[in-house]
């Protein structure tokens, strides 16, 4: 694998990671307002901007 393949792959996989993080929030076992729902909003946020990042810099490399 390029680097470009790489910083995709990994732009996918903070995806999924944003995603899992999200939908964990609606667990029951998850407190409305806890410091664990928030901590999973927060991540959830930071892991998207991670993902935007690394799509958006392997798109510009050259194939």
């Amino acid at each position: 694998m390029n680097r470009r393949d790489t910083l995709l792959t990994g732009g996918v996989i903070a995806t999924m990671l944003a995603w899992l993080s999200w939908t964990t929030m609606d667990e029951p076992w998850v407190e409305d307002w806890s410091p664990t729902e928030n901590l999973l909003n927060a991540s959830g946020y930071v892991l998207c901007a991670l993902a935007l990042l690394l799509l958006f810099a392997g798109m510009r490399l050259p194939k």
